[in-house]
């Protein structure tokens, strides 16, 4: 799968975006000290549109996954490093509801938001089972005004 790693951060009111394919033999992106570090896993071509839009509204670090499996290794290679994980229900390779089982079982405190499609009460009620409130659930399609209040509003920034 492919991953890619988008960094964009407001200084000074500029925007630097770095855009890699992180690998064994490649060093690392420097991250920007004191920004909190996001997680997005979204698969559709939505993806992009909505990270780009979210640094219009708020100051952040963000890596950008789009499979379930990437987001889970991503993870696992840094657990302590984000500070909030944006998770889109359906996505390919191992599915976001998967993803947020493990997510919970082995880092229960790291705040999830779920985009989700059609939050009817069954995918709400299984959300809501693995401590998913309604508060973290967003609905697609999101707008990047939208998606930045809500990170705003779970990361108080």
């Amino acid at each position: 799968p492919f991953r890619k790693r988008l960094l964009l951060a407001h200084q000074a009111n500029s925007v630097y975006l770095s855009l890699g394919c992180p690998t064994r033999s490649q060093p690392e992106i420097k991250t920007v000290p004191g920004l909190p570090r996001i997680l997005l896993a979204e698969d559709g071509p939505t993806a992009m549109t909505l990270a780009v839009g979210l640094f219009d509204h708020r100051n952040v670090e963000l890596d950008v996954v789009t499979d379930g499996r990437s987001a889970l290794e991503t993870l696992a290679e840094n657990p302590r490093a984000y500070a909030l994980v944006i998770l889109a229900y359906d996505l390919p390779e191992i599915s976001g509801l998967d993803c947020i089982r493990f997510i919970r079982k082995m880092l229960a405190r790291l705040p999830l938001l779920v985009l989700i499609e059609t939050p009817g009460p069954e995918r709400l009620q299984e959300l809501a089972g693995l401590g998913i409130s309604r508060g973290h659930i967003l609905e697609k399609p999101a707008t990047p005004e939208s998606l930045a209040a809500r990170v705003g509003k779970m990361m108080n920034i």
